[in-house]
């Protein structure tokens, strides 16, 4: 009996660009083939739900480690699965060598432009030009496959039963009902986006004057301990982060007001769960292509190019910041009054948390 036809969707990490898959994945017409999604264990509940859609999980620090890790993962796909295209949204030397080995055995390889010529010259001249967004780009792999792509779906994450009774329950146990439940994501992958958690601090007690609010605190697992010792003195809070799997956390997140994160992770997957964001800018720029996705109204605060003329530089935020006068500049140009007044001024302290 032949088995099934699959196009093997390969997307390894970060966090933030693996979520910006599935809005795209959601709006695909694969007709009679089945999606193949690759990918880290980590990451596997943002595909729940999918239509026609499953996950196979890479062991990059075991099994799939090294060259002799990616041949063998190469057999183990072609053993499990008939694929017949591979769409690589990672385009990295890994998942080069993959797509090679999967070719040899048949499948016809597509492969993301990143656009990394574009992004360089932006840092370069401080001109964005036209540069798509990241589901763009993903989009357009999709199509170039001969496979139909229609609009971005957000919300984007489905979530299980036993995971939404936990974030409701969650949210019952520790804030008081009527107030306005916020999350609040200070923290990024380097500290060119990270802003000083003085700040942070800072804002907390400012909306605290404005509206009756329960903060969400929201990072990696290492984050905890940090978001402890800033945040320790402020009873209207709970710590997120550590304490839950990504799919309760997706489920609270879902029912948020609005999110205050910086340009990371946390961000997206506010965005992509329909929740309100208010993002915070720093050495990176969203018209990268890294902006918040979704239909609902986000705040994008930065400090212009106008008036910090050494900003973006960077794609990623992996560079350090050059200056010697005060060091990651553009984030100490934001204050908590000005986001306070955004907020403000959209609104977004007039709602309610989501149910």
């Amino acid at each position: 009996m032949a088995r099934t036809e699959c196009i093997l969707v390969i997307r390894l990490s970060a966090m933030g660009d693996v979520a910006l898959t599935v809005p795209v994945l959601r709006g695909l017409n694969p007709g009679d083939k089945k999606i193949v999604v690759l990918t880290r264990p980590v990451f596997e509940k943002f595909f729940f739900g999918i239509d026609n859609t499953e996950t196979y999980t890479v062991d990059l620090k075991g099994k799939h480690r090294g060259v002799a890790g990616l041949f063998r993962l190469a057999k183990d796909i072609s053993r499990n699965f008939n694929v017949v295209s591979v769409i690589d949204l990672h385009s990295v030397i890994r998942s080069w060598v993959l797509g090679f080995l999967l070719s040899v055995r048949g499948s016809v390889v597509y492969r993301i432009k990143k656009g990394r010529r574009e992004k360089k010259a932006f840092i370069k001249t401080h001109t964005a030009g036209d540069l798509p967004h990241t589901t763009k780009r993903y989009r357009d792999v999709f199509i170039k496959a001969g496979i139909e792509a229609g609009g971005l779906i957000v919300p984007s994450f489905h979530t299980d039963e036993d995971a939404a009774n936990e974030a409701v329950a969650l949210m019952q146990e520790v804030a008081r009902p009527g107030t306005l439940a916020i999350g609040i994501s200070p923290f990024a992958m380097h500290s060119t986006k990270s802003w000083d958690t003085r700040k942070t601090l800072a804002l907390m007690k400012l909306l605290d004057r404005e509206k009756d609010v329960f903060y969400f605190l929201f990072g990696g697992k290492e984050e905890a301990g940090r978001l402890a010792e800033l945040y320790g003195g402020i009873k209207n809070s709970y710590i997120v982060a550590g304490r839950h799997n990504i799919s309760t956390e997706l489920a609270l997140i879902s029912r948020l007001g609005f999110m205050v994160s910086m340009d990371s992770a946390n961000m997206h997957l506010a965005a992509l769960s329909g929740t309100r964001t208010v993002s915070i800018w720093g050495a990176t720029h969203p018209a990268m292509g890294f902006a918040p996705a979704g239909r609902q109204q986000h705040i994008i605060i930065q400090t212009p190019g106008s008036e910090l003329g050494c900003r973006p530089c960077s794609v990623y935020g992996a560079r350090q910041c050059i200056r010697k006068d005060v060091k990651n500049k553009c984030l100490e140009m934001i204050s908590p009054e000005r986001v306070v007044s955004e907020i403000k001024k959209a609104g977004f302290l007039d709602g309610q948390s989501r149910e």
